[in-house]
């Protein structure tokens, strides 16, 4: 995530913390990249072995989100791993 978050094109990184395994310890499957890169060139990135299973557009819907603007010239793409 820091090589990727280091990008030129690459604005923003946010992580969703979609559960807790023990108190402590939180766990996700999804992070957020806001990018001026399109989708389509997002999952390679990634190393074949930390591919996510989905790349979209935008955050997932039905969530509750904390207020956010995402920074002007970018958009959200969403990584997903299963």
């Amino acid at each position: 995530m820091t090589r990727i978050a280091a990008r030129p094109d690459v604005k923003e990184v946010r992580v969703q913390i979609t559960m807790f395994d023990d108190p402590m310890w939180p766990f996700s499957d999804t992070v957020y990249f806001m990018t001026t890169a399109p989708s389509t060139e997002v999952a390679p990135w990634f190393d074949e072995d930390l591919k996510p299973d989905e790349v979209g557009e935008g955050f997932l819907p039905g969530q509750e989100y904390e207020p956010y603007a995402v920074p002007s010239g970018a958009h959200v793409v969403c990584c997903w791993w299963d």
